[in-house]
């Protein structure tokens, strides 16, 4: 008799670490955004505590983690890597 493995992303507990997964990339992708439109218009990074709470009041759920200055120098030195990484290949 074989074992059959359950297929990936059949179980309920699976299907609610996708959902909670694509929560949390969906909160980080509008903070990156947020991130990028600071930088872009040379604004400080001060200024994105007060996006947050705006983009807050837009309806938009960015949770309470990663909304400070600290996160967002974070962000850009992230997004700066990845950029450079793209010149280097070119």
């Amino acid at each position: 008799m074989m074992l059959r493995m359950p297929r990936k992303g059949s179980s309920i507990a699976e299907k609610s670490i996708a959902a909670l997964n694509q929560k949390d990339f969906d909160t980080l992708k509008i903070l990156f955004f947020t991130t990028h439109s600071i930088a872009t218009h040379c604004r400080p990074l001060t200024d994105y505590n007060w996006m947050c709470k705006a983009d807050e009041r837009k309806g938009l759920n960015i949770g309470a983690t990663y909304r400070n200055d600290k996160s967002c120098k974070q962000f850009m030195v992230a997004m700066a890597e990845v950029t450079r990484g793209e010149i280097e290949e070119k």
